[in-house]
């Protein structure tokens, strides 16, 4: 048995394998909850997590794409929207669109939209079913998969 309260989320074996049971752990302590492993804050609430997921003004997502393991090139102290600024770019991975903020990430966002009209959907479906077709079909037999390669 796992003790969820010193777990680490992103390493544990156990927990990827079924991370289920800490979920239902984390959401019993309360919705917003400081993890101890990696000083990150797990938000299980929806009200919360829609919050934040809305508020550029006081919540960034700089780090995103690779979480609590490339830490912030400087420290985090005073006003850390300029230090964000100044020092995203530093970061891995942060000109991904998922690592961006407003206003370049619904500038990017925008250009993106525009490929991805029903019409467009309509003409790569065809293209799209095949490939995940091929894809699937390369894993069936296996019982497994990696989606991350």
């Amino acid at each position: 048995m796992t003790d969820y309260a010193q777990a680490d989320f992103f390493r544990d074996q156990e927990l990827l394998r079924d991370p289920y049971p800490y979920f239902a752990y984390l959401r019993g302590q309360c919705p917003v909850h400081h993890e101890s492993q990696h000083g990150v804050v797990m938000v299980t609430g929806y009200e919360e997590a829609a919050a934040i997921h809305t508020d550029a003004e006081r919540f960034s997502s700089c780090n995103s794409t690779t979480g609590p393991f490339a830490p912030f090139p400087v420290p985090l102290e005073g006003d850390v929207s300029a230090l964000i600024d100044e020092h995203r770019y530093e970061l891995p991975f942060s000109d991904m669109i998922l690592s961006l903020d407003p206003p370049e990430h619904t500038a990017r966002r925008g250009l993106l939209m525009r490929l991805i009209t029903p019409r467009r959907l309509r003409e790569s479906e065809e293209y799209m079913r095949k490939l995940a077709e091929r894809t699937i079909d390369g894993f069936l037999g296996t019982g497994e998969c990696d989606f991350i390669r």
